[in-house]
């Protein structure tokens, strides 16, 4: 956006991965929470709005955009009532807090009454907008994908170690991302690990689960990995395995994967199998069998592996930044 002449002020929590950037940054401190309405998330939503106050002193606004309708962004610019033109793009986890939430739900439904354009990551979420809301306006709604940052694709394929076979799970380590499903798989699979990168409030649950099948030796928890480190982790994993048994938008995780030449198996959970298309193994949410016999499957296959690294590769062309930036330009002059 900024090579197309936008000025962009970014405010953000400070986090362990440095962000490179030109933007003008506005770093807060804090933790990015979900846990509505308790004093972490309110000192959050009242932090946001002192930042983009003095902003807005400073300097002239245009548009103002803010990722996931239930995070302290969204939920202080819509109680604000902004000037500006407001685009808030939902990740899809939003909209599932808000299904077995009240507070989170009223959230939703108040960011999707202020906002003028509202932007979803597939068109299979519009019927969870639906159920939240409905009678929403759906000429607010836009379908814009995520995009991939420019430093994970990579233009060969790399090598792989052929004495083992590796598993890489990369997200947050919470009960709906469905990650023990994949300790089931390795009790099937001779000379494999599963390397976990990632934090989450079921970690110690996974580590213990571990232990007790006896597995310790073979799954790897890597914790958080910045951008470069994870990046060495897609390059040395034989599959990407997304067994989310909860509602997903288009997981980052999957088109980095695809952009490194990694053979990806998913769940059809929201947008996923709208964004893989056949260049991925999809199997159906609420099924772990499906998962496992999709993994062993993988292992067995190696040609497999070999078509799906290419048609990813391929696939993941048209979730370029470039491309999608194009996308929320002309939707925010739009509004203008």
């Amino acid at each position: 956006m900024i090579k197309k002449g936008c000025n962009i002020n970014f405010i953000a929590l400070k986090t362990k991965d440095p962000l490179e950037t030109s933007m003008k940054l506005t770093l807060l401190e804090g933790t990015l929470t979900g846990e509505a309405d308790t004093p972490a998330f309110n000192k959050a939503v009242q932090d946001m709005k002192e930042a983009f106050q003095k902003i807005l002193n400073n300097n002239p606004i245009d548009i103002v955009h803010c990722q996931h309708m239930t995070f302290p962004p969204a939920v202080a610019f819509a109680s604000m009532k902004v000037k500006q033109p407001l685009v808030i793009t939902s990740h899809a986890s939003d909209i599932e807090f808000a299904k077995n939430n009240p507070i989170h739900a009223a959230y939703v439904r108040k960011s999707l009454d202020m906002a003028d354009k509202v932007v979803l990551l597939s068109r299979k979420l519009i019927p969870l907008i639906e159920e939240i809301k409905p009678d929403m306006a759906f000429e607010k709604i836009a379908i814009i994908p995520l995009g991939v940052d420019e430093k994970f694709f990579i233009s060969e394929k790399p090598l792989k170690e052929k004495d083992t076979f590796t598993i890489l799970y990369s997200g947050r380590l919470t009960k709906e991302k469905g990650v023990e499903i994949l300790f089931d798989a390795l009790r099937e699979l001779p000379r494999t690990l599963l390397r976990i990168a990632g934090k989450g409030s079921y970690e110690e649950y996974l580590q213990n689960k571990a232990k007790d099948m006896h597995l310790e030796e073979r799954i790897n928890f890597l914790g958080f990995l910045g951008k470069k480190e994870l990046k060495k982790e897609y390059q040395k994993a034989d599959i990407l395995v997304i067994p989310s048994q909860g509602i997903e938008g288009i997981p980052q995780v999957c088109l980095e994967g695809m952009a490194n030449y990694l053979p990806v198996i998913a769940t059809d959970s929201g947008g996923i199998s709208e964004a893989v298309d056949d260049s991925a193994l999809v199997v159906t949410r609420g099924k772990p069998e499906e998962i496992i016999k999709a993994i062993i499957k993988l292992y067995k296959d190696p040609l497999l592996r070999e078509e799906l690294a290419l048609k990813g590769r391929e696939r993941v062309e048209q979730f370029r930044w470039e491309r999608i930036s194009h996308l929320y330009l002309a939707l925010f002059r739009s509004l203008l």
